[in-house]
């Protein structure tokens, strides 16, 4: 059964607040599908740590995954995903 709209959103922005999950995002956005290797190092971060972080987000539905070979490849699940983040950067710049 989906969700109402306000609940949604709000397991959405639940799902991004956070700025190793923005980081990502962005990552995700400019490179296009990745896997967790890529993507902890476009973050600076451990891959275990990229991992807990991509895990939260598949669960809220933002991402998906596909196994290509001994790799999981995560891609944004929906592409207005893009547009939010650059909406939130230009809200971020503008003080």
């Amino acid at each position: 059964m989906p969700l109402p709209p306000l609940k949604r959103m709000a397991e959405i922005a639940q799902a991004l607040c956070d700025p190793t999950r923005l980081a990502l995002v962005r990552s995700l956005a400019k490179k296009g599908p990745q896997h967790v290797g890529a993507l902890a190092k476009a973050v600076n971060s451990r891959p275990a740590h990229a991992c807990h972080h991509l895990r939260l987000m598949l669960r809220a539905r933002l991402l998906s995954a596909r196994r290509d070979a001994r790799y999981v490849i995560y891609s944004l699940a929906h592409p207005d995903l893009a547009d939010l983040l650059k909406r939130l950067e230009e809200i971020a710049a503008a003080g």
